[in-house]
């Protein structure tokens, strides 16, 4: 399911850390918070401006995202690929 059909979305800002790895890109993702948000109408979720977010839905909880490595396939862009210790 993607992000305009999904009627709860994680959503959590970060930056990476690229790593030096050779023939394919990982990145470290540091430690952070994220939000749930919910809606009976993810079809009118407006993504054109990541900073407005008042058409994604209700706030309806927080959660604690730890450090992770972050994969590209493409060498370039992170993807939700996550490793992290258990």
């Amino acid at each position: 399911m993607d992000r305009a059909h999904s009627y709860l979305l994680w959503v959590s800002d970060f930056s990476v850390q690229p790593l030096t790895v050779p023939s394919y890109f990982l990145a470290l993702a540091p430690a952070g918070e994220g939000t749930i948000y919910y809606t009976t109408r993810p079809d009118l979720r407006n993504f054109s401006d990541l900073t407005k977010r008042s058409t994604w839905g209700e706030p309806v909880a927080t959660f604690i995202r730890e450090a992770s490595i972050v994969r590209s396939g493409d060498n370039l862009t992170p993807t939700l690929s996550y490793s992290r210790p258990t």
